[in-house]
Order: C-alpha cells, then sequence, then structure tokens
C-alpha cells in the first residue's frame, strides 16, 4: 500500500465539499504534528498515519492549498477501540468496489435519495449488503463474519468513496469493524490502520 499526501488530499476534497458552510473549519485537512492527516465533515471520518512531514499544526484547503485559520475538532476522540468491535469481516477492495457501485446504480434508479444499502440476512454470521426501491433490489454476499452480525443502514456513497480511496492507495482488502447499529463502523488496511474511515450509519431507516 503507497500512501501518498496527493492521494489522500485528493479525495478529501469529497470529504470538504460536503462539510457544513457554516463550519468553515471543516472545508480543510487537519495536519497534526505527528504527521497524521484528518479531514471529516461529520458524517464520516478519514485518518491517514504518516504522511505529511510538517512539524506545524494546521489546517489546509485540499483543493487550493490555503491555510484556514481555527480550531479543528479533535478526532482522536471519536475512533472507537477496536476491541469494542462486535463484529469484523475482511472485503476484498475491487470486489467490494465493483458491488458497491452496482448498489449505488440500483439506488439511483429512481432518482436521487434512498441511496443507502443495510445489512439484510444474518444467518450463521453471513453478511449480505442489501438495497431495494419500487423497482428493483439487489445484494451483495460479502461472506462470513468474526463475531456476531447486526443490523447497520448507511450512504452507499459513503462506501463507495471509502473504497475508491483505499483502491487508490494500493490496498487489496480491508476490514470492516462494526461497534452497533447506530454507532460509525470502520473501514481499515494498513499496519496499525494506517489508513483508517469512518462512517455514520444512517439512524433513520431501519432494517427489516
Amino acid at each position: 500500500m503507497e500512501l501518498s499526501y496527493i492521494t489522500f488530499m485528493k479525495h478529501a476534497q469529497k470529504i470538504t465539499k460536503t462539510a457544513s458552510s457554516g463550519r468553515p473549519i471543516l472545508k480543510g485537512v487537519y495536519h497534526a504534528k505527528d504527521g497524521t492527516l484528518f479531514v471529516t465533515d461529520s458524517f464520516r471520518l478519514y485518518r491517514a498515519k504518516n504522511v505529511h512531514a510538517d512539524v506545524s499544526e494546521s489546517t489546509i484547503d485540499p483543493k487550493t492549498g490555503v491555510k484556514i485559520d481555527g480550531k479543528y475538532p479533535s478526532c482522536d476522540r471519536l475512533i472507537p477501540d477496536k476491541s469494542n468491535a462486535e463484529f469484523t469481516i475482511n472485503l476484498p477492495v475491487i470486489t467490494a468496489l465493483d458491488a458497491f457501485s452496482a448498489l449505488l446504480k440500483v439506488n439511483q434508479v429512481i432518482g436521487k435519495g434512498g441511496e443507502w444499502v443495510s445489512i439484510s440476512e444474518r444467518n450463521n454470521n453471513q453478511v449480505v449488503f442489501h438495497t431495494k426501491n419500487l423497482v428493483m433490489e439487489a445484494s451483495y454476499d460479502a461472506g462470513v463474519a468474526a463475531g456476531t452480525v447486526g443490523k447497520l443502514t448507511f450512504n452507499t456513497i459513503f462506501m463507495v468513496d471509502a473504497l475508491k480511496l483505499f483502491k487508490d492507495v494500493g490496498a487489496t482488502e480491508v476490514e470492516m469493524r462494526y461497534y452497533g447499529e447506530l454507532r460509525p463502523f470502520t473501514l481499515t488496511a494498513g499496519e496499525d490502520d494506517e489508513l483508517f474511515v469512518m462512517i455514520v450509519p444512517i439512524r433513520t431507516v431501519r432494517n427489516s
């Protein structure tokens, strides 16, 4: 896996673009003193370790390179302890990206909105991601998880965007960790979770 500064900043633009204009600091990427990068729009969080060499703390607009004044939120405290995960499953990046891209197209058959996927089957810890609308439905059988599989509903676009980042840095597999139906889940790759993505689930839609 080759995690470069340029690649991360390119993908970070998708996050800062959807961040609230009421919080200007979220329009930038936080550069921590230890070389870690953080970016969040309050619905998803990306973290990359050992990517930059600037020993000063700053927040940079990923598109313009302009420094943004203000205090970036403390992201470290939001990251869950992986030992608390209720189940984990390894997803092959290319296969998963193709599958979720197809699920997204199913979602968009009826236009914008409703772009979500849920875990719909949990027999024998089999993880099946499923989506449906008034026109059609589709599913992605991801295999057997370690732990007890629970309900989860999330924005398909967020998953596709994350997998595109993992693909671009050369990751072949990500570990998905589930912490509960209403808690953010995570995707990680690399030694000591070198590249980390956290996605907040959709709370207003429930699995059948």
